[in-house]
């Protein structure tokens, strides 16, 4: 499930997040040159990322705390903030969704709900299936995927029942041999919908490694072949998508 666009002069940029993740140090201290770098990945709008920072600073403190007992105060307290930022850069995405007059997707990603608006009308809502964080390829050629936030485009549509060939991790995740030739007729199904920065919005196929109602493509958003053969005529590339 997914779309985006541009800014005029005097517009924000819109806040993109990458399925990034990111060096950590191990000292014992949250250094302020640190704070300042992830201070300026948040106001560039790279929220997934600064959640990944977030995430594994937290463990790594945690991890000094049960060593050597470091007081974890002021870490503790600069993490808070780094988390408010981040709440901000989704408040400004789901402002921006709420402003825009043009045909676009809003996404909200925890509780799994795709609409389809226009002219700040309601046209369509769906719920969705989010893939889950996963890290993928075979090292050194790894990639980690993830549900992004923050404001994508169109890129390209898959038709429905087009010959798409399926990348050699998925087979690996679903335990299937790839084989010699990946591309598959109808593989995505009803078709699909790719956002700039590889998420795409897809639904079950009817056969193919995809077609299983437990799997869900890691860091994609499956919606119903119902709601994407209803909402796919109105998705070209360009058209805008809000995740938040």
């Amino acid at each position: 499930m997914t779309t985006p666009g541009g800014a005029g002069a005097g517009t924000p940029a819109p806040a993109q997040v990458p399925a990034a993740g990111a060096p950590v140090s191990t000292r014992p201290a949250l250094r302020p040159a640190l704070l300042a770098a992830v201070a300026l990945v948040v106001l560039g709008g790279d929220a997934w990322l600064v959640q990944r920072l977030i995430a594994v600073r937290a463990e790594a403190h945690q991890a000094r705390v049960d060593a050597y007992g470091v007081d974890g105060a002021a870490t503790d307290a600069a993490m808070a903030a780094q988390k408010a930022r981040l709440q901000a850069i989704l408040d400004r995405v789901r402002a921006e969704a709420a402003a825009d007059r043009g045909l676009h997707l809003s996404i909200e990603v925890d509780s799994g709900t795709v609409t389809l608006e226009r002219d700040g009308l309601v046209l369509r809502t769906m719920d969705a299936d989010i893939g889950p964080e996963s890290l993928v390829g075979t090292p050194p050629d790894t990639q980690r995927l993830a549900a992004p936030r923050g404001v994508r485009t169109v890129q390209r549509i898959v038709a429905k029942g087009a010959t798409f060939e399926l990348p050699a991790w998925l087979y690996r995740e679903r335990g299937i041999e790839a084989p010699a030739d990946r591309r598959v007729k109808g593989a995505l199904g009803a078709g699909a919908a790719f956002l700039d920065g590889g998420a795409v919005l897809y639904a079950m196929p009817a056969e193919g490694p995809l077609a299983d109602s437990l799997y869900v493509w890691p860091g994609a958003i499956r919606i119903s072949p119902a709601d994407l053969k209803a909402v796919l005529p109105n998705l070209k590339p360009g058209v805008k998508v809000y995740l938040y």
